[in-house]
């Protein structure tokens, strides 16, 4: 792959090239650069070219020092700067025209030990004798690369800005492109929601980043009709709440981002400017999802005052009421665990009452929907991780599971009173079991729940369900299950003793 980096590299060879056969061989490539055109590339240039050396302030480390020591290294009198045998030094003069070294009377004096250059060296730059700008050299008809760069003072400010990012991509990559302004700046700020997140975050700014900061102000000023060197991030924040435009592709990054924690401060001083803005970007505002929380935490604690259909009743009016909020960002930053549990207690409002005639009924009633109530209660506690939102959840819960609960439970135990439950005998596996599988304490949701996770895997399991035994405690309906039941005997505190010495 070769860059218009490469191309400059073999430019800068090429102007220390001479006939033998008639010429001296050039002491150093004399390189003015009037206008700091190719700063930006010098960097990268150092680590490629050891016999680069540049005129400014002392700093050896960068091969860089005043005109004297320059005179003094490209003879090789400086020590650790050095270059390959056969190689000519490269002289960068940055902020200087080849008219200021060629006038020796009138030329600075700390220049002057340059001068001798201008004769024994060669100067680096276009055939008509002139210095090479970055866009000469780009976009020259007679120059290596002729890419298409307008001259225009904009184009020019973002070549600046862009020259490392253009200068190392491929040369077939960017020929046959109009690099002006807008595609200059694209290359440090390629992605406008992300660069306009980050600078209101705080982590892009001129300090941080000049060349990215000035080529993402210069397309926000375009794209969004907003100029961040002028104006606030509050500002910024006022325009993205409204998702106007090509805002609304800001907040889209945002919505689906986890981070941002300043941006998140800075909606939080937002609200509607009035009751028709909430209407339309309720779910922008943190202010409306915190109110919203406290209000359903209030609505929630105040069921334990209602009887069992009222507080059904009005869980069903409370979720007409927080849905909406467990579709926004806040939700989805965990700041709305109250909308996220109500969603199961609104389901388990509408769970019905379990079937009391029949056992046979009850069961099947239960296994087919009833379990519903139990995965909903269990559901809502887990939305709520916090201490102060478990409370009202679970006051919540008192007042439309607990009674469900008790109903179910009074139920069963006059159907047992009254021997129309017939609990489970030990029985013998038939032949075609080849596998049992206990589980511990894997109640009806949560098998339900496994069925689905197995469905949704390809497979087809099958949920059947029995009675237990008869009392329902361990030293009974755990041997009951096992493949050797039958010949399992004995009072139940024998089996623990057993067990125990097991």
């Amino acid at each position: 792959m070769t860059t218009p980096l490469d191309a400059l590299i073999a430019a800068l060879h090429e102007a220390a090239s001479y006939n033998a056969s008639a010429e001296a061989a050039p002491v150093a490539v004399v390189w003015c650069d009037a206008g700091r055109d190719f700063a930006p590339l010098i960097p990268a240039l150092r680590e490629r070219l050891p016999e680069l050396l540049t005129l400014g302030d002392f700093e050896p480390e960068a091969r860089t020092g005043p005109a004297v020591w320059i005179r003094a290294a490209t003879v090789g009198a400086v020590e650790g700067v050095g270059w390959p045998e056969g190689t000519t030094p490269i002289i960068y003069i940055p902020g200087v025209a080849r008219e200021t070294l060629k006038g020796a009377e009138d030329c600075p004096k700390l220049l002057q030990p340059l001068v001798w250059y201008t004769v024994a060296g060669t100067y680096f730059g276009h055939v008509n004798g002139k210095d090479w700008t970055l866009r000469g050299f780009l976009s020259a008809e007679r120059g290596p690369l002729k890419l298409e760069i307008p001259d225009d003072s904009a184009t020019r400010a973002a070549l600046s800005h862009a020259a490392v990012r253009l200068c190392t991509r491929s040369v077939d990559e960017i020929r046959g492109k109009r690099w002006d302004s807008d595609q200059l700046n694209a290359l440090l700020a390629p992605d406008l929601a992300a660069d306009m997140l980050d600078w209101i975050d705080g982590s892009l700014s001129d300090e941080v980043d000049a060349a990215r900061f000035n080529a993402f102000a210069s397309i926000a000023k375009k794209e969004l009709r907003f100029d961040p060197s002028k104006l606030s991030k509050q500002d910024a924040v006022k325009r993205l709440a409204k998702r106007e435009s090509k805002w609304a592709q800001v907040w889209a990054r945002f919505e689906g981002s986890t981070g941002y924690a300043q941006v998140v401060d800075h909606l939080g001083f937002e609200e509607p400017a009035s009751l028709f803005d909430h209407s339309g970007n309720r779910e922008v505002y943190p202010k409306l999802n915190a109110k919203g929380e406290k209000e359903l935490r209030d609505a929630l604690q105040s069921l334990s005052e209602l009887s069992f259909d009222e507080a059904r009743a009005k869980v069903q009016g409370l979720e007409e009421e927080h849905a909406w909020r467990r579709s926004t960002v806040w939700a989805r930053r965990g700041e709305a665990p109250l909308a996220n549990a109500l969603e199961h207690l609104a389901a388990l409002a509408t769970v019905a009452s379990l079937p009391t005639h029949d056992g046979s009924a009850l069961a099947e009633a239960y296994a087919n929907t009833g379990w519903n109530a139990d995965c909903s209660a269990m559901s809502a506690i887990a939305s709520a991780p916090r201490e102060l939102d478990r409370i009202s959840v679970a006051t919540a819960l008192r007042a439309i599971y607990l009674p469900w609960l008790d109903e179910g439970a009074v139920a069963l135990q006059e159907l047992v009173r009254n021997g129309k439950v017939k609990f489970s005998q030990p029985e013998a596996i038939g032949p075609d079991v080849t596998t049992v599988l206990f589980v511990d304490g894997l109640r009806m949701d949560v098998g339900q729940q496994l069925v689905q996770m197995l469905r949704k895997d390809g497979l087809k399991p099958e949920l059947d369900w029995i009675w237990s035994g008869f009392p329902t405690v361990t030293a009974t309906c755990k041997p009951l299950v096992t493949p050797v039941a039958e010949v399992l005997k004995g009072p139940a505190c024998a089996f623990r003793a057993s067990r125990t010495a097991i």
